[in-house]
């Protein structure tokens, strides 16, 4: 195994140095990240503007809705940005000529880039839960009763289980032996709609 392999065994890295997807799937993907980052974004506008100056933690909640919302701007840009190149750079009618010019893209930088946006994604969610939660702990504070975190129990709870469950579909993608494929050595014409 060498160094590639040893770096798709760690989780959130490992995806960096897969294989380069198809520029179907990059697409796909991109029109997921616009979808998801649309609804957090309609979450964060839809509360940005109320009035927290009663709550105790008011500018700390508003700076964490900011936060996100800048987050959220910076991931619509790089989706739209990315996606406008991919557009204009790939020839996508032609199957192998754009598995190419993907596959360079990839390799030069674009995995990394790829690699930000669920991170940017992520990050902006977790803002906006953090700002959910000072609002809910100072209203609960001034009325003198504790906030108990609802199913959760705790604020550390949620980056734990969402740490776990990403840390099981690596590990069960890993066992199925996903980094043991050669794909240097599939052949250019192969078409999985030929598969039986």
């Amino acid at each position: 195994m060498g160094f590639l392999g040893y770096c798709q065994q760690i989780p959130v890295v490992g995806l960096a140095f897969s294989v380069a997807p198809s520029y179907d799937d990059l697409e796909k993907m991109l029109q997921i990240y616009a979808l998801l980052t649309g609804l957090v974004l309609s979450m964060v506008g839809g509360c940005i503007f109320n009035d927290f100056s009663h709550v105790d933690k008011a500018v700390d909640i508003y700076g964490a809705l900011f936060g996100s919302l800048e987050l959220l701007f910076l991931a619509t840009v790089t989706i739209v940005c990315l996606y406008l190149y991919l557009m204009m750079f790939v020839t996508q009618e032609k199957k192998k000529i754009a598995t190419q010019q993907v596959r360079r893209w990839w390799e030069n930088g674009g995995r990394l880039i790829f690699i930000a946006l669920p991170v940017l994604v992520f990050t902006s969610c977790w803002q906006f839960i953090m700002a959910v939660t000072m609002y809910f702990e100072g209203k609960f504070d001034s009325m003198d009763v504790e906030f108990d975190y609802g199913c959760m129990k705790s604020w550390f709870t949620l980056p734990i289980a969402s740490f776990l469950a990403f840390f099981t579909i690596h590990t069960t993608f890993l066992s199925a032996g996903w980094h043991e494929q050669d794909y240097e050595n599939l052949s250019e014409d192969q078409d999985d709609d030929s598969s039986p």
